[in-house]
């Protein structure tokens, strides 16, 4: 992770924000998908 503290702090807050909102969305998906699958108890 040394290539992280070369970076400029907008470009690593960039790339933050940008993971976060990625997994944020993925994971909202994957949980309705994972809901709509039939067999699953709720």
């Amino acid at each position: 992770m040394a290539w992280l503290a070369e970076m400029p702090p907008s470009a690593v807050w960039g790339l933050v924000i940008g993971f976060g909102n990625c997994s944020a969305h993925a994971s909202k998906t994957l949980f309705r998908d994972f809901a709509q699958w039939p067999g699953i108890q709720r």
